[in-house]
């Protein structure tokens, strides 16, 4: 903005500014008041009023000159540097800017108009003074995590750390095989998961879900709900939004890919699953935020959820490797930054409790920490967490957050989100992968502790507990005999053949957890199935075709035009397979025929 500015200022503020100056001069008029601060603004002397601001004032004017065109933003300012120059200060909810000593004697009332330095100051700003270094995230230490201020009143309470990243590669292949034996359940309309199906989920969850049913209060309807599920819920979702499931009927299913995935590449699967929920996902993930009510309301209230997603992920390409950052660090970041995370069109839809006397327009109320805090929260700890993208230090949500504590009729709410107990996250190697900061991915190999011994007779005793996950496996692939003794028999193995088990898959995961290497009854075993699973193979779906007599159905059979599309067999049949039905149709129109439609 040109220095036509200063003329829109009025005379009490350009008053101000001529005792700032190095001169004598007591100009009496608008129009020398002007020229007296070009005068001086405009020549070498500038550099000698920029040298007499506070390190504070010199700040701002370098990241107005070098970031904001000019401009000068007191929130990113404030978010950057944890202070501002009291020239900025406003008085609590009032848009006139204070009035004290340290204001009116500012030299850098000589730069800022109205919040805005003239360009042509800029170019002589710019010749002596340096870019402003950039903002960084701010890591913390594991000394950190276990001894932070969320836990002065809480010395009861154990910070949770979850490596999610070692986590999920078990859960994945757990709940792919629970689906694929039409064990999970969703409703035709939201496409979640039942409550039993979640329940069943949260059995082959590593460690079960973050929170247990211990940890909610027996109170929940007075303090905030429920503070489950969390993994459990999300799973069904990414999955479908993945194409790894799909619903048909009440219950879900395994596409192609999901087969794949179960003994697939875990860093393409889990990236599949994040790209296409950041660019498709349907829920909006703030629903999840059940107290914040209006979110259904009529028109255009709440934001793209591909746009915050988005937003989402340039903040967390800034966030380094493998280091912890607390999530309040991360809101200072953002809000530095400006990287455009908006969650609603119109704060005051939104409400607790009741849509007057609570509704979030009200100053204080839709603040950062209360809106795009709160869609931060769910979005790492539901979602990223859960693809394992993100490891996550965390506690029980109740009393963590006091932010929303002025809005009417949160007196007796315990939490505002189920995930305002998420303190710290660290983004690892997958999550690193995932969001295209790293060329490959290395997985975490797992230290494998013996789990089961087979003998002769093929039977399998277990030296330790099975895991939900290890469970699930040996229970598609073994029976129990007369003696309750688990065994592989032929009729177990035929079985797991049926439903698309491969018996390699088994014969890697016996390898991996038997105590010693097996014997060569097992193996010649596998060896004899192994040779039976790839006798036959499925040929898709057919449509068998009778000709009216032999020649007409050998000519069709041999014609360039149609041979390739169908089979002859018994003299004047056609054996034409699904996917090459269209195709032969328009073949046999070229010869003059014509195949009626199935009835």
């Amino acid at each position: 903005m040109s220095i036509e500015i200063i003329t829109t200022k009025t005379v009490d503020v350009l008053k101000k500014c001529i005792p700032l100056l190095d001169t004598e001069e007591r100009p009496t008029r608008k129009e020398d008041y002007i020229k007296l601060i070009l005068k001086h603004m405009l020549s070498p002397r500038i550099e000698t009023y920029w040298q007499r601001l506070e390190p504070l004032e010199q700040k701002a004017i370098a990241e107005a000159i070098y970031n904001w065109d000019g401009r000068f933003y007191a929130l990113r300012f404030e978010r950057k540097y944890l202070a501002i120059p009291k020239i900025f200060i406003q008085q609590p909810y009032s848009y006139q800017r204070t009035s004290n000593a340290k204001q009116e004697t500012s030299t850098l009332r000589l730069f800022f108009y109205g919040g805005v330095i003239p360009d042509e100051f800029i170019a002589k700003l710019k010749e002596f003074v340096l870019r402003p270094t950039e903002d960084a995230i701010k890591v913390s230490s594991s000394t950190d995590i276990l001894d932070n201020g969320f836990l002065m009143d809480k010395a009861d309470t154990k910070v949770r750390v979850i490596a999610t990243q070692t986590a999920v590669d078990q859960e994945l292949a757990a709940i792919l095989r629970l689906i694929d034996n039409g064990k999970i359940s969703v409703s035709d309309k939201t496409a979640q998961a039942t409550t039993a199906s979640v329940k069943s989920i949260d059995t082959m969850l590593v460690g079960g879900d973050f929170y247990s049913a211990e940890d909610d209060l027996e109170l929940v309807k007075y303090v905030g709900g429920s503070i489950r599920p969390i993994r459990s819920f999300a799973w069904p979702l990414l999955l479908q939004t993945g194409g790894l499931a799909k619903r048909v009927g009440k219950k879900l299913e395994l596409t192609g890919k999901g087969k794949k995935a179960i003994t697939g590449t875990l860093g393409d699967t889990i990236k599949t699953l994040y790209t296409r929920w950041r660019d498709k996902g349907s829920l909006d993930e703030f629903r999840r935020v059940d107290l914040i009510k209006g979110q259904n309301g009529k028109g255009r209230r709440m934001t793209k959820v591909a746009e915050r997603r988005h937003a989402v992920e340039e903040v967390l390409g800034c966030c380094p490797v493998d280091e912890w950052v607390s999530v309040d660090e991360l809101f200072r970041y953002m809000q530095a930054g400006d990287f455009g995370l908006e969650v609603v069109h119109d704060p005051w839809k939104l409400y607790l409790c009741d849509s007057n006397y609570g509704s979030l327009g009200y100053d204080g109320h839709h603040d950062f920490t209360i809106l795009q805090g709160r869609y931060l929260l769910t979005y790492l700890f539901e979602y990223l967490a859960t693809l394992g993208m993100i490891d996550v230090a965390y506690i029980p949500p109740y009393h963590v957050r006091s932010d929303f504590n002025g809005i009417w009729g949160a007196d007796d709410i315990y939490f505002l989100s189920r995930y305002d107990g998420l303190l710290y996250f660290k983004l690892n190697s997958l999550g690193a992968w995932c969001l295209d900061l790293v060329d490959n991915y290395q997985p975490i190999v797992p230290t494998i502790v013996p789990l089961l011994h087979v003998n002769e007779q093929f039977q399998i005793d277990l030296i330790r507990d099975a895991t939900p996950t290890e469970l699930l496996t040996l229970n598609q692939y073994t029976e129990f005999n007369s003696d309750a003794q688990r065994c592989l028999t032929p009729e177990s193995l035929l079985s797991a053949l049926e439903q698309g088990f491969s018996p390699e898959s088994l014969l890697v995961f016996l390898e991996s957890y038997s105590d010693e290497p097996l014997n060569d009854e097992v193996k010649q075993l596998f060896s004899d199935f192994g040779s039976r699973s790839a006798a036959m193979n499925d040929g898709g779906m057919a449509r068998l075709i009778k000709c009216g007599n032999a020649g007409l159905a050998r000519m069709i059979s041999t014609d360039p035009t149609t041979r390739t599309h169908c089979q002859l067999i018994n003299g004047n049949t056609l054996v034409v397979p699904t996917k090459s039905e269209a195709a032969l149709r328009k073949g046999l129109r070229k010869l003059g025929y014509v195949l009626p439609q199935e009835k």
